[in-house]
């Protein structure tokens, strides 16, 4: 009896096709093929099209009221928002903190320097410097560090290539040309001639050594306010650019600057070998550099 009244509930075509006194029996199952996705694909379009004109359509706001007309804003609009905060500070991190953030290139958003904005794909984060034969030469895995440390490594590079340069023109004058303006004799040993040397002049080039070396801290280093930031150089200073160029040589193109750092750090390096050369031969000989070298000409 109730099996019956049940019945009576559900349409006249399904009443037909279940026999009295048995289980409803269900419609058969539908298998999902290409003909029934085509079939309901311009309904699903239909609803897409309305969710994207409901998103595109701008809330009706009226201005008159000032701000305090202006719509709330949702929580999940004020936590997005939040979040691309948070992530734009974690980009913002100076760069001694960064550890993985190097490999999101912060940079990357920067204004490049010279042309140069570092990649961690390439050798030394991109800085010039690699030149065939020797081409992407580092035993000591110095170029795997930290971006921060890097840039303080091709600083110091740079630095010392000039000091040595000008110190192996200044070991040759000074051989052949220091006793026309010092009362010392003609031919003297790099030691002797420092020990000939006035105190006054050897002060004053001091206080010039060290009025370059503070420019060029407050150049190219962020004034510390905690420990941390000791080593730490500004993110809008190039490794060696202390902006002192009186004859225009740096290219303005990024291809030219990288050519002529590349020169200048070759040229640095092997300018220290041969003063540390030149160094070694005199304490070795204890003979100037222009008489060992007549010696093995002769």
């Amino acid at each position: 009896m109730k099996l019956h009244l049940s019945l009576l509930a559900l349409p006249a075509a399904t009443r037909a096709l279940i026999p009295t006194g048995s289980k409803p029996v269900p419609p058969p199952m539908r298998v999902a093929t290409a003909e029934l996705f085509e079939s309901q694909e311009p309904l699903l379009d239909t609803l897409s099209k309305k969710r994207r004109r409901r998103r595109r359509a701008p809330a009706a706001v009226d201005l008159a009221g000032g701000l305090d007309a202006l719509p709330a804003r949702s929580s999940g609009e004020a936590s997005s928002r939040r979040g691309r905060a948070q992530m734009q500070r974690r980009d913002d991190a100076p760069l001694t903190t960064m550890g993985r953030r190097a490999r999101r290139l912060r940079f990357a958003g920067a204004a490049p320097l010279h042309g140069w904005v570092p990649d961690v794909a390439q050798f030394c984060y991109g800085l010039p410097g690699a030149l065939a034969p020797m081409g992407d030469f580092d035993p000591l895995k110095l170029s795997k560090q930290t971006i921060s440390t890097v840039r303080r490594y091709r600083e110091a590079e740079v630095m010392h290539g000039r000091v040595a340069m000008v110190a192996f023109v200044g070991f040759l004058v000074g051989e052949h040309g220091a006793h026309q303006v010092l009362d010392v004799e003609p031919s003297l040993t790099h030691d002797a001639l420092l020990l000939k040397t006035p105190g006054l002049l050897l002060g004053a080039l001091a206080t010039v050594v060290g009025v370059c070396e503070a420019y060029r801290a407050a150049r190219g280093w962020v004034t510390p306010e905690s420990p941390e930031q000791v080593w730490e150089m500004r993110d809008s200073y190039y490794p060696g650019d202390i902006g002192f160029d009186p004859l225009r040589l740096a290219p303005a193109d990024a291809s030219g600057f990288a050519t002529m750092a590349t020169r200048e750090l070759q040229h640095g390096r092997l300018a220290m070998i041969a003063f540390m050369g030149l160094v070694a031969q005199e304490y070795q000989t204890h003979e100037t550099v222009s008489d060992s070298l007549a010696k093995l000409l002769a």
